[in-house]
């Protein structure tokens, strides 16, 4: 029996394969750009939280005295705004914890009875920052074993935030307590550029 090589079935999977092969490399390309639009989203985010510090000052004195100034919406708004990104996608909810967990998880437990208050009469207030503190929990929990990482919800450790936040000068630097974050973070905006 004399085989012959059928070269129309030949191209036609080379054809098959390459096409596959097209469609992966661009996935990961997208995937890659949008890893990277989102890193350097986040470090902009970041500035922008930073250069707050007097409104986060007085947001957290009023809060301190069950006030919740003008300031202290301010700063749920700009949480708003985060989470907003978070939840349509413009920003990786993981990168999002590693940056602002810290500070959007301590805000939310001080403002929790005034933002629900709030949406009594209106739910869309800061309903996607509601969400994202959600999906914050399920990740501390995860990143730590199935138990909470500390307790955000604890006196001491929300008087001690505010105090911090009250005497924050424009010199304070943005992560105390994840101050490796912003390199992890700028890393990853230089790992994506490069490959």
């Amino acid at each position: 029996m004399d085989w012959t090589p059928d070269y129309q079935a030949i191209a036609t999977w080379t054809a098959a394969i390459g096409f596959l092969v097209g469609i992966f490399r661009l996935l990961y390309e997208t995937k890659r750009a949008r890893l990277t639009h989102s890193a350097d989203t986040i470090l902009k985010l970041v500035d922008a939280f930073d250069s707050m510090q007097d409104i986060r000052s007085r947001a957290a004195s009023s809060i301190a005295k069950k006030k919740y100034s003008g300031a202290a919406e301010d700063i749920l708004d700009f949480f708003e705004r985060v989470a907003m990104l978070v939840n349509r996608k413009a920003l990786d909810t993981e990168m999002t914890w590693d940056m602002f967990s810290y500070w959007m998880n301590r805000y939310w437990y001080l403002c929790k009875d005034y933002i629900k208050g709030k949406q009594e009469s209106d739910s869309s207030l800061w309903e996607h920052y509601s969400r994202l503190i959600k999906a914050f929990a399920t990740i501390d929990e995860r990143k730590h074993g199935g138990r909470k990482h500390g307790d955000d919800s604890d006196k001491e450790e929300l008087s001690r935030f505010l105090e911090e936040e009250s005497n924050r000068t424009r010199q304070t630097p943005h992560n105390k307590r994840h101050h490796g974050a912003r390199t992890s973070a700028e890393a990853k905006l230089k790992q994506g550029s490069r490959t």
